[in-house]
């Protein structure tokens, strides 16, 4: 009793401590992304009002991860004192969002942005502030068009939350301000001394404001002829022990107003304590802007001096050692909060992902917060990041709205994290069609992330690619994502890219995602078990190919854009790759890579018995179909009769129905019933034996864009016996549908028909869909020996489908007594409008035929 008293107590405890963890930044974490004692910092997180029509508002806590689509509003009062709106220059340091923004302060516009979650300033022009109260509003709209499709229309998209999803911050900066300090450094061939070159670019909004401005010693300032001479002094301290390394000569410069003016430093730092995910040493550089003496602004800069280069012989060098990349792909999620992660649920799983013994993360989707990148620094995690182009056609690709928006992304995200020395590497793309790459687009923001000559570029590509372009990269990331179960499939094409890449160096990218309760062995590809077999395999020939690391994806589980098929979890539309789930309990696949990682025993993982078996209802409803068909058959003479009429002589048989010859409707009925389950249970088959593999999930995604239409046919899919059902009866009603289209045609052509002899027509037109009732009884066997059986099965299919609207068509002509071409011309342009017209709106709203070829290129 006493135990269970102790224990209630302790989660009690643990309870509370969660619920009073702060959920957005502290002040001392404000301090980490504005390091400087002379700027004024309002966090304006907590409450805001929000409305989703621009009408009516209701509170909500921010930074807050919406999942409405749409556009929404935020609304926020500010209330600033009259001596700083005078003398100071403000500015909204938006730490990320997703979607579209417009900014107003006080009604009035300030600008549009789009941060792609990476951080950004806008300055708040001076006359647009008032002392007292001020309205800063926030509209949020999502991207459309070919923007919206690049980023959500692939299968493992990540969910799009909208809304504040960081923090933001009101920065006051005095009227003169040192606005970016840029570095790079160089090293001794034995790394004895090091070089640091520094780039200070010092910014002004109203000169004349610096005679108002007030120092520490309450003095105030001088400025002549809309001129300010200002001083500029740079020191380099070793952030460990505060020790002085290095200073730099002070530099006078003239200020003018709206200008900015650039600086060079530079240091050299003799036996230096470098960066490495070992050592996570620090430097910081303090920049100091003053005016006879007296302080007007300082900023503090986070430095760490490392060299990292690929050696010819496929080599990765960090600081003259050689390091294979440990790495884990992170996703900014969570089971409570969404994308809007606290500050201590960062540094917290950057504490799981040290203890795994991982040395980098690459971050997927979006660039990680700018307090994470910070905790990487401190905790010596290298950070690899990607310029969001994932699983996209070329054409799509070459848009100037998309090469914009791409190199875009690559310029905020250099500029906004060139600094952090655990920036290692840039991926500018994934699952990309090699044979039609944008070379030239991939050129421009190679030139772009390079820029600062201190990060390498990479990119993932498809694991079954037949060429491999790799002019520009400095190493290139194999993306293992087929075959489940058999380990030879995947060294057999990583050897391949190995000789298409040539002496480009080769990294592993790979991961399988789990049946949440699946514990049957990993035998079962779906299992728990299984997944920490399959990384514990692509892990071990990583090394075997003598690649420079791998990347596990992913750290975490996290929610989709879209429902997941291959899983058949409870939640359909998260993905459940992670190592971790999105509450963050482990995985057995934590503890075999945290042991690959560090070389420790491997856990035991259990085989289990798994066998892939044709589900018993499609067996037995199967030989019941076969068994009523015979049996109709054998008791039925009119009906064997119209049977093999309707094969053999289909002319005679069709002037039956012209002629109005009485047919039973109970025949005809039957057979309908009999033909649609026929279908119903190949389709179901066909659906069932690929319920496992992306393919099948690609394929509906595109033919079915709408989220809820997916999730209702996933869920199918995985019920065979639902599904089987479901496909007949809608093949059935497709039976009364064309009817009822030839019922309008024999209106229009003034034939005297009832709709009943329509129905006629089209049932016994379909009797070639019987051949697909042996086929789908034993369908899932046959691709399960070879996935030969499904393309032939499919263009069985096709060929059938074929002869049906042929004999539909001939059957038309006969009872209309129309000529036939007349019919089937007729035919030919109804069946391009059905088909013409959806495709036609699928292809301006959703590219439709620039993704099936890119689905024939990579996916297929």
């Amino acid at each position: 009793m006493k135990r269970i008293f102790l224990l209630l107590a302790t989660l009690a405890l643990a309870a509370n401590c969660l619920a009073a963890a702060p959920k957005s930044l502290n002040a001392e974490q404000i301090k980490m992304l504005v390091p400087s004692s002379s700027r004024v910092v309002i966090p304006l997180a907590g409450t805001w009002s929000r409305s989703f029509d621009g009408n009516e508002f209701e509170s909500v806590n921010v930074p807050f991860s919406e999942t409405e689509r749409g556009t929404v509003t935020y609304k926020r009062t500010i209330r600033m004192e009259k001596e700083t709106v005078e003398s100071t220059a403000w500015h909204l340091y938006f730490l990320g969002f997703n979607q579209q923004s417009e900014v107003y302060f006080n009604e009035q516009f300030v600008g549009r942005y789009y941060s792609g979650m990476s951080p950004i300033q806008v300055r708040i022009p001076a006359k647009m502030i008032t002392a007292g109260n001020n309205e800063l509003k926030i509209k949020l709209s999502p991207i459309q068009n070919a923007s919206k499709q690049i980023h959500t229309q692939f299968i493992n998209a990540k969910s799009r939350y909208s809304g504040l999803i960081r923090e933001v911050l009101l920065m006051g900066t005095p009227p003169v301000w040192i606005n970016e300090v840029k570095y790079q450094s160089s090293f001794a061939n034995d790394f004895s001394s090091a070089d640091i070159k520094a780039q200070i670019s010092i910014s002004s909004g109203n000169v004349q404001l610096l005679t108002k401005y007030k120092t520490k010693d309450t003095l105030g300032l001088t400025v002549s002829r809309s001129k300010a001479s200002l001083t500029v002094e740079n020191s380099l301290y070793l952030k460990s022990t505060g020790a002085l390394v290095a200073s730099s000569d002070a530099r006078q410069i003239t200020v003018e107003s709206e200008r900015t003016v650039t600086i060079d430093a530079g240091f050299r730092v003799v036996s230096p304590a470098l960066w490495s995910p070992e050592n996570p040493n620090l430097y910081e550089l303090r920049t100091k802007l003053s005016q006879n003496g007296r302080v007007i602004d300082d900023l503090s800069t986070d430095l760490g001096l490392r060299s990292l280069r690929v050696l010819a012989g496929g080599k990765l060098v960090l600081n003259g050692q050689n390091i294979k990349i440990k790495g884990v792909v992170y996703l900014e999620d969570h089971g409570t909060t969404g994308q809007s992660l606290s500050p201590w649920r960062m540094e917290e799983d950057i504490q799981l992902i040290k203890t795994l013994g991982a040395n980098a993360i690459r971050f997927k989707f979006n660039p990680p917060h700018p307090y994470f990148a910070a905790l990487c620094d401190k905790y010596g995690i290298m950070m690899m990041i990607d310029i969001p182009m994932y699983f996209a056609p070329t054409p799509l690709l070459y848009l100037d709205e998309i090469r914009v928006l791409m190199k875009n992304y690559s310029k905020q995200y250099v500029a906004m994290y060139q600094n952090h020395p655990s920036l290692v590497a840039f991926c500018v793309s994934e699952g990309l069609c090699e044979s039609d790459y944008p070379v030239d687009l991939s050129n421009e923001l190679i030139s772009v992330l390079k820029s600062n000559n201190r990060n390498l570029v990479y990119k993932l590509v498809p694991y079954n690619s037949t060429i491999v372009k790799t002019d520009g990269f400095d190493f290139i990331g194999i993306a293992l994502t087929k075959d489940y179960t058999s380990p030879e499939y995947n060294s057999y094409y990583a050897k391949n890219i190995q000789k298409l890449a040539g002496k480009t160096p080769l990294m592993l990218s790979f991961g399988s995602a789990v049946q949440i309760d699946n514990h049957n062995g990993y035998s079962d590809p779906l299992s728990i078990e299984h997944q920490a077999y399959y990384i514990r395999n692509n892990y071990k020939l990583s090394t075997e190919i003598g690649g420079i690391g791998s990347i596990v994806n992913s750290f975490n589980d996290y929610k989709l854009d879209h429902p997941y098929l291959p899983a058949n979890n409870n939640e359909i539309d998260i993905q459940t790759s992670g190592l971790v789930d999105r509450f963050r309990n482990q995985r057995l696949s934590y503890q075999m890579l945290q042991s690959l990682f560090n070389d420790e025993k491997e856990p035991l993982l259990n085989a289990g018995s798994f066998s892939e078996q044709t589900p018993v209802s499609f067996i037995i409803f199967g030989l019941l179909l076969v068994a009523a068909l015979l049996f109709v058959v054998n008791r039925y003479r009119r009906f064997r009769e119209y049977l093999m009429r309707s094969i053999i002589r289909p002319y005679n048989f069709y002037s039956d129905i012209r002629d109005q010859r009485i047919m039973s409707s109970l025949h005809t009925v039957l057979l309908g019933l009999i033909i649609s389950f026929s279908i119903g249970m190949f389709l179901a088959s066909l659906a069932y034996s690929y319920r496992m593999n992306e393919v099948l999930q690609y394929v509906l995604m595109i033919k079915f864009p709408s989220v809820g239409l997916q999730a209702l046919i996933y869920r199918m899919i995985w019920m065979p016996e639902i599904c089987l059902l479901m496909m007949s009866i809608m093949s059935f009603l497709v039976v009364f549908f064309i009817s009822f289209l030839i019922k309008i045609f024999a209106f229009f052509s003034r034939a005297r028909i009832y709709f009943t002899d329509c129905l006629i027509i089209t049932i016994w037109s379909g009797i070639p869909y019987l051949l697909l009732l042996p086929v789908g009884i034993i369908l899932v066997r046959l691709v399960e020996l070879s996935e030969v059986f499904a393309l032939l099965s499919l263009i069985l299919f096709i060929v059938l489908t074929i002869w049906v609207i042929m004999r539909m068509l001939k059957a038309s002509s006969v009872v209309f007594d129309r000529p036939s071409l007349q019919v089937y011309l007729i035919g030919l342009i109804l069946l391009l409008l059905f088909i013409g017209i959806p495709v036609g709106i699928y292809q301006m709203k959703y590219s439709m035929f620039a993704y099936l070829k890119f689905f024939f290129d990579v996916i297929a």
